[in-house]
């Protein structure tokens, strides 16, 4: 797998919006998920790269012949030359959701809130590339803004306001 060309990184410091403790919560995982629900979430992960303007989404692995907890899964979305990848993980599903985790994370609700993936808070990074290309948000903007919850139902993210659904200029 090519890996010319990788997302802009975050800069700074993750910072905790709202909840208790210090620094940045555990990654989101898929405690709580059975196997039942694994195709779900790699529907719900590319259906979120489509929404997200990403041009493509892959899914896959990078060792053959070792048992498939132990083939090193890959998720990975294309946004206009860069790309996001969630490596090294103990299924496909597994990929999808940290991928998924990734893009929501420090994201921007289309509501114009901070995306919460827990009860808890949510974490904005110093300086964030938005992924639809649309310019850079600011920790100190994203603390201002509020903040909106994402979850995982059925097979699509879905938030918890009521927006209208953004349209980017240009096509994908």
């Amino acid at each position: 797998m090519g890996r010319n060309k990788r997302h802009k990184p975050r800069t700074g410091q993750p910072s905790r919006t709202a909840g208790s403790g210090q620094g940045p919560r555990p990654p989101v995982t898929l405690q709580g998920f059975g196997p039942e629900d694994y195709d779900n979430v790699i529907q719900a992960t590319a259906d979120l790269c489509e929404r997200a303007g990403a041009r493509g989404f892959e899914i896959g692995f990078l060792h053959d012949d070792v048992p498939a907890e132990d083939a090193a899964w890959f998720a990975a979305a294309q946004f206009r030359g860069a790309r996001k990848i969630a490596e090294n993980h103990r299924g496909p599903a597994d990929a999808a959701f940290a991928l998924a985790a990734d893009i929501l994370t420090g994201g921007k609700c289309r509501c114009g809130k901070l995306v919460s993936l827990t009860e808890g808070g949510a974490i904005a990074y110093g300086k964030s590339h938005l992924a639809h290309g649309l310019g850079e948000w600011t920790a100190q903007q994203a603390q201002a803004a509020g903040q909106c919850r994402w979850r995982l139902v059925k097979n699509r993210w879905q938030s918890s306001c009521n927006a209208p659904s953004l349209t980017l200029p240009g096509s994908r």
